[in-house]
């Protein structure tokens, strides 16, 4: 049995070091695969999951980004939200509830998680330990942890392909696991998509930090 087990801590051994050998920087290396992609155009399908592994919610909608800084999340189904970032001021809309809500992009980076991941503003090895855990000739993907403790976000796993960014997964500060999956991809982005007008009617509430900067 001992013959045996050689031979299989070997291959572990070998794989490892090929990992390493694939990507000799993964924060370079994810670094350069973002930047390099620059712009998404995208539906989503986003799963979420207990600690359990007990499905939770199951959103659908479009995503649009543009680095650095611009993005944008609308989910459609099963209810609307709106997420639209111009790259200075980040809006939250609630069509249901009549409201929105108006921060400075700043005040969401510090707070991290994914969305600042994506927005490129800064980078990644200011905040997050990057390691490789895939590589195959269809797919890498990379484990991003936190430097720092945040709430929202305990670490986050990006996959790429051949076409660029394929999907994302994270666990958040409950242990809920988040998994969302890109589809209809292209680099395309529509003009408009970094605007946001709040409709007559709604109210809007602004950040301490949106009312100091008047």
């Amino acid at each position: 049995m001992r013959s045996l087990s050689f031979p299989r801590v070997l291959i572990a051994f070998l794989l490892s070091l090929s990992l390493n050998a694939v990507v000799a920087d993964a924060t370079q290396d994810v670094q350069q695969r973002l930047d390099a992609l620059g712009s998404l155009h995208a539906t989503f399908v986003q799963q979420t999951f207990d600690e359990r592994g007990r499905a939770l919610e199951t959103l659908q909608g479009e995503f649009v980004w543009a680095r650095p800084g611009k993005l944008r999340w609308e989910v459609q189904q099963p209810y609307a939200q709106l997420i639209v970032s111009d790259g200075e001021r980040l809006w939250l809309y609630e069509p249901d509830l009549q409201q929105a809500s108006l921060r400075s992009l700043a005040e969401v980076m510090e707070e991290g998680g994914f969305l600042s991941v994506l927005a490129g503003v800064q980078p990644l090895r200011q905040g997050y330990q990057v390691d490789l855990v895939e590589a195959t000739t269809a797919r890498m993907a990379y484990r991003l942890r936190p430097l720092r403790e945040i709430a929202s976000m305990r670490d986050l796993i990006l996959r790429f392909d051949a076409e660029g960014l394929s999907s994302l997964e994270f666990v958040d500060g409950i242990g809920q696991q988040h998994l969302l999956q890109f589809a209809a991809r292209t680099a395309e982005t529509p003009t408009d998509a970094f605007r946001f007008v709040p409709p007559a009617g709604t109210d809007v509430i602004r950040s301490p930090a949106m009312d100091a900067d008047g």
